[in-house]
């Protein structure tokens, strides 16, 4: 019995304890109930209670990308996550990296950083605090998140490159070195420059890449005073030797500011070819300021002597005419040279061996045949009848070109065509007529009844296309007024049935000018006289007189009727009655939806209802409204004017809101927010919000 009651003592006593831990642990993962509310998300849940993602979501069977509910009652266990600060402070305090040896110091993330910031400021790398952390290429850094960081693992080695320079020569040329930093906006080309190197002896002493990148800050060893241009040797050469090429004498030339090879060439009587040639340039290649070339001198001269001696003793061998030279003057041409010699410009550009096209030079000297043109007598103007060229036997004459004719006025007074002159001496089109020049011209060929049927047998001109984009407020009829074409032609052009809509932006075809307005005759009534009784008495005429054409719109006429419409109110009176009558409801209530019975109104209904009393009907909505009647800009309001505004909290762009001009910046609407029909400005609030203007007629 004894037995009994200790065993029943022992378990009582276990019965207690394991209470007691079950109380603990319900004390520390205590399952909280949450209702959600506006703007609530997992994870903001998951740090409000220093819980999880992942247990919200196994606690509450929620589904991936799950969209919560307002009011929805969620059970979340708190206290299950905690960030292990102290275990991090402890690492960096105790232990040293890994990888490097280096001390480590723990970082907390702050706004804007990036690993290269946090890199510098630690004397550190990026690529290391990535080993450090085990962190991927690009993946992001979160605020607040703790790194470990190795300090003082990097510094640009100064002291190195300085022994170096000082101590050493360039392996590669044996040039002095000194050590450079970058500075901000320096090239290769620039530190070259500089240092009188070249930008690939810097690269090679660096190890550079070609394109590669340099730093602000950065520092490179230099070789100097590699790079000079040759002075010395070009000024040797020219002293002691002569042109491979020409065995003319050369001298060392410094290119100075606006020089080119021509002008070079020039000043040493040289050409530009032998200059390339000498100094082994290719063509338009450039030169620079202060470079040195080797010019071959007095290698070119015009043979003046030779020409002369030539135009003594010789005769041309293509005419046995005498030839005289003639040295180039300003402002000469071949024309003016042929016709001072009575020549003709092919002869003189045959003797010289010019070519189509040639640029003449001032002072050249040309070889010119003299006496090879002159006018032909009047007795050879008649043309025996030619069996090839004129088959039926028409009679041809000789015409002298004068000064001011053309092949029109040379066809009109011998009764011909310009194209059978053209035909009879294969003249081009639009080929020029010299003076003097003989033509062979067809007589008496041309008659007005051929012209006529070669007119009749022309085609009618094509139609011209036009392409037109629907705007808002066109139609058919609209648009076939302004291109002067037929509501029928723009339907069987686009295919459009009957009563087919048009939608805005669509692109339709349009012929123009396919529609002349008819001429309106209009028969004038002659007075008849009648005999009666020996008297003659005039018929009388139906005449109004109108006293006054200010009033009248339009004048319709239909067949024996004259119907004449006249304006009720002028546009200016009409402007004022709107603006009178939207005044007169100032203060009356604002109800949404109301259509102005019992004196309340909303926006939309209260302009409909000012337009209504001036005889203009126009849409219930204020989105509808501003589709209606003509568009105008807000440089060109005018008194009366319905102005559109989209007052929306988030701008959405859409019309909501609608109002009268009444000039000044200012108009009148019933505004929801003032609960009465009120006068406010169109700048401040309005103004940003202002979305266009329409003109209801």
């Amino acid at each position: 019995m004894k037995k009994f009651y200790q065993s029943l003592l022992a378990l009582s006593l276990m019965a207690v304890f394991l209470n007691a831990e079950a109380t603990k642990l319900q004390k520390k993962s205590a399952v909280v109930e949450h209702s959600i509310q506006s703007g609530d998300t997992l994870l903001s849940l998951a740090q409000q209670y220093h819980s999880t993602v992942l247990e919200i979501k196994a606690k509450n069977h929620l589904e991936e990308n799950e969209i919560l509910k307002l009011e929805r009652v969620l059970k979340i266990p708190t206290n299950t996550y905690v960030p292990k600060k102290k275990k991090v402070i402890t690492l960096a305090k105790n232990a040293k990296s890994k990888h490097s040896n280096a001390k480590l110091v723990v970082h907390t993330i702050g706004d804007g950083e990036t690993l290269f910031t946090v890199a510098k400021k630690y004397h550190s790398t990026s690529k290391e605090i990535q080993k450090e952390n085990g962190l991927e290429k690009d993946q992001m850094l979160k605020i607040g998140q703790m790194i470990v960081v190795p300090i003082d693992i990097y510094f640009p080695n100064k002291k190195k490159v300085m022994t170096l320079a000082k101590d050493a020569k360039s392996k590669h040329s044996n040039a002095k070195l000194v050590v450079h930093t970058i500075g901000d906006g320096e090239t290769l080309f620039t530190v070259a420059k500089k240092y009188h190197s070249t930008s690939k002896e810097i690269q090679k002493e660096n190890g550079l890449e070609k394109d590669q990148m340099l730093n602000i800050g950065q520092m490179i060893v230099v070789p100097i005073n590699t790079y000079f241009p040759k002075k010395d040797k070009v000024a040797t050469v020219t002293k002691k030797t002569k042109s491979k090429y020409s065995n003319a004498k050369l001298i060392a030339h410094t290119i100075g500011e606006g020089e080119t090879l021509f002008t070079i060439a020039k000043k040493y009587h040289s050409t530009s070819k032998e200059i390339q040639k000498e100094n082994g340039l290719e063509k338009d290649q450039m030169l620079n300021i202060g470079q040195m070339i080797v010019v071959p001198m007095d290698t070119y001269f015009p043979t003046k002597k030779e020409v002369i001696t030539l135009a003594k003793n010789a005769k041309s061998k293509y005419s046995n005419a005498k030839l005289v030279t003639h040295t180039i003057e300003d402002g000469e041409t071949l024309f003016t040279i042929a016709r001072k010699h009575h020549t003709t410009m092919d002869e003189v550009a045959k003797e010289n061996s010019l070519k189509e096209g040639e640029v003449l030079k001032l002072g050249r000297v040309l070889i010119v045949p003299t006496n090879t043109y002159s006018r032909i007598n009047k007795k050879s103007l008649i043309v025996k009848k030619s069996s090839k060229s004129n088959p039926k036997k028409i009679k041809l004459v000789k015409h002298s070109i004068k000064d001011g004719e053309t092949l029109f006025i040379i066809a009109r007074k011998h009764h011909t065509t310009i194209a059978e002159i053209q035909k009879e001496n294969a003249l081009k089109k639009g080929e020029v007529l010299k003076l003097g020049r003989i033509l062979i011209v067809p007589k008496d060929t041309y008659s007005p009844k051929k012209i006529a049927s070669i007119k009749k047998a022309k085609q009618k001109p094509k139609l011209k296309i036009v392409k037109h984009k629907i705007k808002a407020g066109e139609t058919l009829f609209t648009i076939a007024r302004k291109h002067k074409t037929t509501i029928s032609a723009v339907r069987k052009k686009n295919n459009l049935k009957q009563g087919a809509v048009l939608k805005l932006g669509y692109i339709l075809k349009v012929p123009s000018n396919t529609y002349k307005v008819p001429k309106i005759r209009i028969a004038k009534k002659t007075h008849t006289k009648r005999k009666t009784n020996n008297k003659i008495t005039k018929r009388k005429t139906t005449k109004r007189k109108v006293t006054s054409l200010a009033k009248i719109d339009k004048i319709i006429v239909k067949k024996n009727n004259i119907i004449i419409h006249k304006r009720k109110n002028s546009y200016r009176s009409r402007q004022s009655k709107i603006t009178s009558i939207a005044k007169k409801k100032l203060g009356r209530r604002y109800v949404w939806g109301a259509s102005g019975t019992k004196n309340t109104y909303d926006c939309s209904s209260f302009t409909k209802y000012v337009y209504r009393k001036n005889g203009i009907t126009i849409p219930r909505t204020s989105i509808n409204q501003s589709k209606f009647g003509k568009h105008i800009k807000r440089n060109n309001l005018k008194k009366g004017d319905l102005i559109f505004f989209d007052t929306s909290k988030r701008h959405k762009g859409y019309v909501n809101h609608v109002g009268i001009y009444l000039g000044n910046g200012r108009f009148i609407h019933a505004s929801s927010a003032k609960k009465k029909v009120v006068i406010s400005n169109l700048s401040r609030f309005y103004g940003k919000r202002y979305r266009g203007a329409r003109r209801p007629s």
